[in-house]
């Protein structure tokens, strides 16, 4: 099969001979395939068409792709999408059958506590005082992550074995500190959380990962006021972690361009999100519905947003990732990988 990809012009022909063809190279889909569900994606839409020098191409692929080997910087990782965490201990003493009618069953009977807990929670997103909504987003938070991070401990541990003592991380939107048992290695770890709330969580992950008190600097602000601010820390991060925050950035394209800026020539970033169905799709028309419920109970989350196409469509960045169709987050699939930035001077 064919399929349209894009390359940008201002990288050496050397490094698109180079890439394999089951690496995706800086961008993907194009402009008619993305939706803008919202002002701030039309924003987005509008940087991204101004933003970059980058043509179409068509490029062929030798043999079939293999989405669970995927390469980058000359190393080679396997992720199993297709695997799903075993059943409970408790569970597996159940044939199938009875296992799906105790589910259902139990489903069923908790309906009124979950449809109860929903209204409260919703009622309190939307018309409680901010310092609530604060301690409720704190107290959540870290415990969606931590199952998230259960979830992933597999593939978060491969795809992060390669940071080492010596290199600088900016952990984006750190949360309770769910990454931080995976940077225990690196000299220095910036955890931005603007949650103050979250702080005293963040810094127990940290001991209970290892990572001292020195090595550790917990801020309260967002990944562009810490550019703001830090003007002189440009191109000085080895690692930029992205778990589960770009759904909540006020612009995409505006927080992916200051990673640019904040990663060194040939540093990486990790990033794991929920993403939009397909666009035109039942499923992507119902995310676009509910989005604005979703953002307000949520904490400003969005449920709807074309990511992965974000992050392709950065000029200079060398792009693998992941989807995992098992795993949803309101009817959108998850998707992890990780990003190198290319040296300019080669």
């Amino acid at each position: 099969t064919v399929s349209p990809t894009y390359t940008n012009r201002n990288v050496p022909l050397a490094w698109h001979t180079q890439t394999p063809t089951y690496c995706t190279a800086y961008m993907s889909c194009p402009n008619s395939h993305r939706s803008a569900s919202s002002a701030n994606d039309a924003v987005c839409n509008a940087l991204l068409a101004g933003g970059g020098d980058l043509h179409e191409s068509l490029h062929g692929s030798d043999g079939e792709s293999d989405e669970t080997n995927q390469v980058l910087g000359g190393k080679t990782y396997v992720i199993d999408t297709s695997r799903l965490d075993p059943e409970p201990l408790c569970w597996r003493t159940f044939p199938s059958k009875v296992l799906k009618i105790l589910k259902s069953a139990m489903t069923l009977a908790l309906s009124p506590a979950i449809l109860f807990a929903g209204v409260l929670h919703t009622t309190v997103m939307i018309a409680g005082p901010q310092f609530v909504r604060n301690r409720l987003t704190g107290a959540l938070v870290p415990q969606i992550m931590s199952m998230v991070a259960k979830r992933f401990q597999i593939e978060r541990e491969h795809l992060l074995e390669d940071i080492r003592d010596g290199d600088r991380v900016l952990d984006v939107g750190s949360g309770g500190g769910a990454y931080l048992r995976h940077l225990s290695r690196a000299s220095e770890v910036i955890a931005l959380e603007p949650v103050e709330a979250m702080h005293p969580k963040i810094r127990r992950s940290a001991a209970d990962s290892g990572l001292a008190n020195d090595r550790l600097k917990v801020v309260p602000c967002g990944l562009e006021e810490y550019l703001e601010s830090n003007p002189h820390e440009a191109a000085t991060f080895d690692w930029v972690i992205l778990g589960n925050v770009l759904c909540e950035v006020p612009c995409q394209v505006a927080a992916l361009r200051v990673v640019d800026v904040l990663l060194r020539p040939l540093g990486r970033a990790y990033f794991s999100e929920h993403v939009g169905s397909p666009p035109g799709s039942w499923s992507r028309c119902l995310q676009d519905f509910v989005n604005p419920w979703w953002r307000a109970i949520s904490g400003g989350c969005n449920c709807n947003r074309d990511t992965l196409e974000r992050i392709r469509a950065m000029a200079g960045w060398h792009v693998v990732h992941w989807e995992y169709q098992t795993v949803k987050v309101c009817m959108g699939p998850f998707v992890l990988g990780l990003i190198q930035k290319i040296n300019p001077e080669h």
